[in-house]
């Protein structure tokens, strides 16, 4: 009957307990939807700070909600965060799946556009053809631009027949014919950059002949748009269109390329005109223009004109309207490069050059930085997350990520002129890389106060390590190691600032199947930094010599699974006194340890015996005497209990005057005891008669 009543009780204070967690669940979400109603209001006020503010509030309560997630995402793309950061928010509202207004089908529309334009148009495209298919003219865009993107035959043909068939249902709907200008216009300029004779696909033509047909439409006709519609014209239409521009907007790259090859312009003015207003090329546009001019005269122009080029030069491999590589030039050569492989904004690599030899690389989400003596000769990398810096001899490491190419169509022309060529295979060199190669590696370290850790490396193998504390003045050294033979090795320190080594620390490597716990591992990450010699590398033993005699006054050695073996020398005589021994032990072992004292010469005199924590026997000279509890609390007394009077007069005596390992010799009523502490406890022991107390009592006996 009882059993039965305590198993009512626990499930009814678990059924309890559920209740409360519930009903705090339902008032966390009841705040969210709040939130999110306020959220909304400021939307359509278009107060955007305050959406964030409510949808920000919302999360906190529950952030289970993706509507929260939608707003927020919404707002970062309003206030022009990094598509990385509004990916990043869009993609939670996806993973949680929780929607409480109807607002999926529009955030799915924004998740597929923002996976688009990061080159991952593949999955763009799957979420917009899940279940429900989303058909507007958002999600068409999206798709449109997906197709074109993926690059294939086959989906650059369902762009074009979806753009056909979009133009009749959204024929007011400016997107679309920019779209396909863009896009068919780089098609065309990419051919012809390698000097190809493009033909227009008919269905292209067929389609830039109805957007061309309808231009005088739109409200908001673009110039950029309407100079790439002239290169899929014809005649007279083309010319009209040309010279349309040309009295609006002539000052531009592409109206003087399409205006040249039209033959609306002279060479000479063309030529004028494309470097008339323009900061900003694309390589594709400059090659192909270079290619149109025959004039000599030009030609030695643009030649010279390039030789002190300082504009910037973007690069689109893909053809997919993402400018992956951007180039800043300075007298005709590379002064910076920025490359953003995947377009979200967050770059790859940067470079920073001198007249076209790169200074230094970054690696930006690798938090990487390598520096350069003669290119490409590294001389140093640092790895910042991992506060490491790396430092090589020579030209030991050689290393970049992309080459200095010549520019062919440039090239014909006579100008050597430099464009980076950046290895789509490139890896960020790590740690066992740079070490193999590098002649020294500095780590910062938490063993102290601005402490870092230098290690001198042979053939990738660290030889010397020194330990320093950044100081005012200079660099401190407060411990040293040498690895000359690898594993085990010893690390002398410094531990009390007086110039003296007096701890020396061994470092091993564990057995196969052994290792260390977490704890040990953040102690071994403060001394060497985060990144370890190896890791199965532990403390195996540490010893102390204050006064520098070469005879430790302390000793500890790691046995592993907890054990350790602690020896002190507290006469200075390069004997042990007293050693204490805690055995391994696995889970659910008894905890064995020994506390011994040894005499002057080293030979044992006792051995206390402790059973997870208890004494319970002491081993003399090979005999064991019991260990009975004594009146206080940590008082022990050995082979034979003495009264609670003898013990309190002993108490009273020592009071906290004891040190761990040292013997005490008290007097009680004529008798004499050892006392000594062995670690929180106290053990009493009774001594025997002296020779000189054996002749007092003959003598008060007169026996």
């Amino acid at each position: 009957m009882k059993k039965l009543i305590f198993s009512c009780l626990v499930l009814l204070s678990g059924a309890v307990l559920f209740a409360a967690e519930s009903e705090a669940s339902l008032a966390n979400r009841k705040t969210a939807e709040r939130c999110l109603q306020l959220a909304e209001t400021s939307i359509k006020k278009n107060d955007w700070k305050s959406a964030l503010s409510h949808a920000e509030l919302g999360l906190s309560y529950d952030d289970s909600v993706s509507d929260l997630y939608y707003i927020k995402a919404s707002y970062q793309q309003k206030t022009g965060e990094s598509r990385a950061k509004v990916l990043e928010t869009i993609s939670l509202a996806f993973e949680k799946d929780n929607w409480i207004k109807n607002n999926k089908l529009s955030a799915r529309v924004m998740y597929a556009d923002f996976l688009c334009d990061t080159c991952q148009s593949g999955k763009a495209l799957e979420i917009l053809n899940e279940t429900p298919l989303i058909y507007s003219a958002d999600a068409e865009f999206v798709r449109i631009k997906a197709y074109y993107r993926l690059g294939t035959s086959d989906s650059i043909s369902k762009a074009r027949d979806k753009i056909d068939a979009l133009r009749r249902l959204y024929p007011k709907d400016e997107r679309f014919p920019k779209l396909f200008f863009m896009f068919e216009s780089l098609f065309m300029l990419n051919a012809e950059r390698a000097g190809i004779q493009y033909v227009i696909p008919p269905g292209v033509k067929k389609i830039a002949s109805n957007y061309i047909a309808v231009f005088p439409d739109y409200k908001k006709k673009e110039v950029e748009t309407e100079i790439q519609a002239s290169l899929f014209a014809d005649g007279e239409t083309k010319i009209r269109l040309l010279q349309a521009i040309g009295e609006k907007d002539n000052k531009n790259a592409l109206f003087a390329y399409a205006a040249l090859k039209a033959g609306v312009v002279s060479e000479e003015k063309a030529y004028n005109l494309f470097f008339m207003n323009t900061e900003r090329y694309p390589l594709y546009l400059f090659e192909s223009f270079s290619n149109l001019i025959k004039d000599k005269l030009l030609k030695e122009n643009l030649k010279e004109r390039l030789s002190s080029f300082s504009s910037i030069l973007t690069v689109d491999d893909n053809l997919d309207l993402i400018d992956e590589l951007v180039v800043k030039y300075d007298r005709g050569r590379p002064e910076y490069i920025y490359y953003d492989e995947n377009n979200d904004e967050i770059l790859e690599i940067y470079a920073a050059c001198d007249f076209g030899v790169p200074l230094s690389i970054s690696f930006v989400s690798e938090n990487t930085d390598l520096f350069y003596g003669l290119y490409p000769a590294v001389q140093k990398v640092s790895q910042n997350s991992l506060k490491a810096d790396y430092t090589f001899v020579g030209d030991s490491y050689q290393y970049s990520p992309f080459e200095m190419t010549v520019n062919p169509p440039f090239a014909n022309i006579g100008s050597d002129f430099y464009i980076p060529f950046i290895d789509k295979e490139y890896v960020c060199p790590d740690r066992y890389t740079l070490m193999l190669k590098a002649s020294s590696m500095v780590v910062q370290t938490y063993e102290r106060e601005a402490s870092f850790v230098k290690y001198l490396i042979l053939d990738g193998v660290p030889k010397v390590i020194y330990f320093s504390q950044g100081g005012k003045q200079q660099d401190e050294v407060f411990a040293v190691a040498t690895l000359e033979d690898g594993f085990p090795f010893i690390r002398y320190v410094d531990y009390d600032n007086d110039s003296v080594y007096e701890t020396s620390e061994t470092y091993d490597i564990l057995e196969e199947g052994k290792s260390i716990d977490e704890e040990e591992k953040e102690i071994l990450r403060k001394i060497f930094g985060d990144l370890p010699l190896n890791e199965r590398m532990y403390l195996s033993r540490v010893q102390i010599d204050r006064d520098n005699d070469t005879h430790p006054e302390f000793s500890e050695t790691y046995l592993g699974d907890g054990g350790k073996i602690c020896s002190w020398d507290t006469d200075g005589n390069g004997i042990w006194d007293y050693e204490f021994i805690i055995y391994p032990a696995k889970p659910g072992e008894a905890q064995i340890q020994d506390t011994i004292f040894y005499d002057t010469n080293g030979i044992e005199i006792v051995t206390v015996t402790d059973r997870n924590g208890e004494p319970y026997k002491i081993t003399k000279s090979q005999k064991e005497l019991p260990v009975m509890k004594g009146y206080a609390k940590n008082y022990y007394w050995i082979n034979k209990k003495q009264s609670e009077k003898v013990e309190n007069t002993i108490r009273d005596t020592v009071r906290d005057e004891l040190n761990i390992g040292v013997v005490r010799l008290v007097a009680v009523d004529g008798v004499r005891y050892n006392v000594i502490k062995v670690g929180k406890n106290i053990y009493c022991y009774e001594l025997p008669p002296s020779e000189n107390d054996l002749k007092v009592m003959i003598k008060e006996t007169g026996k």
